[in-house]
């Protein structure tokens, strides 16, 4: 994407993709070239050039702005353009035919509002409006006029350090172009490539109506609380309570985050719902993310069944894109990019997640989206040690939700040190046999193992310790994972062997848990409490066992034992449990 740089009234300077828009705008404006990517512009302006520097020294100021683009490569003059004979006649008839549709303009504020919409963006918008690429700048470059928009360089420089306008990495790679060395970032390369030779259009207005008029909030909403198909248990209820308050603090306070601690399985995420239903009956916009897509559509179902007046969007990436807007969006942390100071409330659901845990670039993404002095709710069973330490600064406020729906206490794992495991031939002694034999008498038994190689290893060896049994297992790169797993959810194994991409988001009848080597390094005392969450969810089988089994007991094992009764001994301690 290329710019003019526009002079108005004689000292405002600014830089135009389609500078007859601006003409046919403005009483008077005088472009000057050539046209090049604003990142260039914005490198060879002088950073600290006042606008009313052009009026008082034309001359000298041209000068200068020649001689940093050959300094830069480009042997190109910077002059003034006459706009009539630099772009044909049917161009500016075009160009005011689309300006003079105000429907249009309205439609296409509506779309953006909110949002960042990158360069790759502007063909799905103009299938999404039925128009072509060229009249979406049109009405993107008459947004930026009026000051709805405005455009900002995808990658650009500041104080010497390059940085990406949609993930905020450094760390990029750099390439020689025709308008001097370029940058790339690789880290959100996965929603589609993104140079410095590129533009975001970047929607700033707080006008929420689409028209141009600007308003400084939402309209209150008559919206009923969450309508759920059960009732809240005793401790969601105080949960619920707890939180509205601290939602209420977060509003006029200066701390804006706050933690719900949840045992596995607790129910974490319809406690959130009465908060959400608040914020929307006041008119804010609520993000709920997570960085699982599978959470995403599960979440997206109960929050539309929770509130079947509102009206709510998914951003999955499974799904076609959208660009209308929704009071209540679920996304995928990764889609959150696309947002820009849109949500007054963020939900960020399993928050210690891969691929979001440890993710500074999805962390940036979820900041980007927040509205200034916005709320943020995390929601996790295993909160990381980062914002353990908040909360005990005072940071972020603090909610437990200690015990399940039904009221048992969560299953505490027994450690089990076992000299004849063997991370080569994945053998198993015969204390780890017997063991296992026992879980099966009571169910389903799922087998964590820490690497992939090992998941066929164990198989082999259950099948032969346990003949007639049915065993199954999958991995992250299993090309049939989905099937199995739909088959081990139906309990249609009687052992399954899964690497850790089964820690969350499985529930089933009567389930058991082993983790073999336990004591591996990829297995910290996070991962090994969401391992143990897997067993005792249901009511009809309240009371699954667990077991951690390792060549030696680590550090981590003892501690997600810890974690585990706390959270029982406070639920008993509130009488949360029978």
């Amino acid at each position: 994407m290329l710019f003019y740089a526009i002079v108005k009234q004689q000292k405002e300077i600014s830089f135009s993709l389609d500078p007859v828009v601006d003409d046919l705008l403005s009483e008077e404006i005088i472009a000057m070239g050539p046209a090049l990517p604003l990142s260039c512009w914005q490198d060879i302006f002088p950073a600290n050039m006042e606008n009313g520097q052009w009026l008082q020294a034309k001359d000298h100021f041209r000068k200068k702005i020649s001689q940093r683009l050959k300094k830069t490569g480009i042997p190109q003059e910077f002059v003034q353009l006459d706009l009539r004979k630099a772009f044909p006649p049917q161009k500016w008839l075009a160009h005011q035919a689309i300006l003079d549709h105000q429907a249009l303009a309205r439609s296409f504020a509506d779309k953006i509002r909110n949002r960042q919409l990158f360069e790759g963006q502007m063909k799905s918008l103009a299938a999404d409006m039925g128009l072509t690429v060229s009249e979406i700048i049109v009405l993107a470059q008459q947004a930026v006029h009026l000051g709805l928009a405005e455009w900002v360089a995808a990658i650009s420089r500041k104080g010497g350090q390059w940085r990406c306008t949609r993930c905020g990495e450094t760390d990029l790679e750099s390439w020689p172009g025709i308008y001097g060395i370029s940058r790339t970032c690789p880290h959100c390369l996965a929603l589609g490539a993104l140079s410095s030779q590129q533009a975001v259009l970047r929607w700033t207005s707080m006008d929420t109506s689409g028209s141009g008029k600007k308003e400084m909030t939402g309209k209150k909403q008559t919206i009923p609380g969450a309508i759920l198909p059960f009732q809240l248990t005793r401790a969601q209820e105080k949960a619920v309570q707890e939180l509205r308050l601290i939602d209420k603090n977060m509003k006029t306070g200066q701390v804006k985050e706050a933690l719900v601690w949840a045992a596995c399985g607790a129910g974490k995420t319809e406690v959130v719902f009465e908060v959400i239903a608040q914020a929307l009956a006041e008119g804010e916009r609520v993000l709920y993310a997570t960085p699982r897509r599978d959470v995403v559509h599960d979440t997206a179902q109960r929050s539309q069944q929770a509130f079947p007046e509102q009206d709510t969007q998914i951003l999955s990436g499974d799904l076609p894109r959208s660009f209308r807007q929704a009071g209540l969006v679920t996304a995928t942390t990764h889609q959150v990019y696309h947002y820009y100071q849109a949500f007054d409330l963020v939900i960020l659901d399993e928050m210690d997640a891969f691929p979001y845990y440890g993710n500074k670039a999805l962390e940036y993404g979820i900041r980007q989206a927040m509205k200034p002095g916005a709320r943020i709710i995390n929601l996790t069973a295993t909160p990381s040690p980062e914002i353990r330490k908040k909360v005990q600064s005072g940071q972020v406020f603090l909610v437990r939700l200690p015990a399940r729906h039904h009221r048992k206490p969560l299953p505490v794992p027994v450690l089990l040190k076992s000299k004849g495991l063997s991370m080569r031939t994945g053998s198993i002694e015969e204390q780890v046999r017997l063991e296992l034999s026992r879980l099966r008498a009571n169910g389903p038994v799922l087998v964590f193992v820490p690497v992939i190689d090992l998941v066929p290893k164990i198989i082999n060896q259950l099948q032969v310790s346990f003949k007639g049994s049915k065993v199954g297992g999958s991995w992250s790169s299993d090309p049939d994972r989905q099937q199995k797993t739909q088959i081990f959810l139906k309990g249609e194994y009687d052992f399954f062997v899964s690497t850790s991409i089964l820690e969350r988001g499985v529930t089933l009848n009567g389930l058991q848990v082993m983790v073999l080597f336990a004591d591996h390094p990829v297995f910290d005392e996070r991962s090994l409490v969401q391992m143990a969450g897997r067993a005792g969810r249901t009511l009809e089988r309240p009371e699954g066992k667990v077991i951690f089994s390792g060549l030696t007991l680590t550090k981590a094992m003892k501690e997600a034992v810890e974690w585990i009764e706390e959270q029982n001994e406070i639920a008993r301690r509130e009488g949360l449990v029978d």
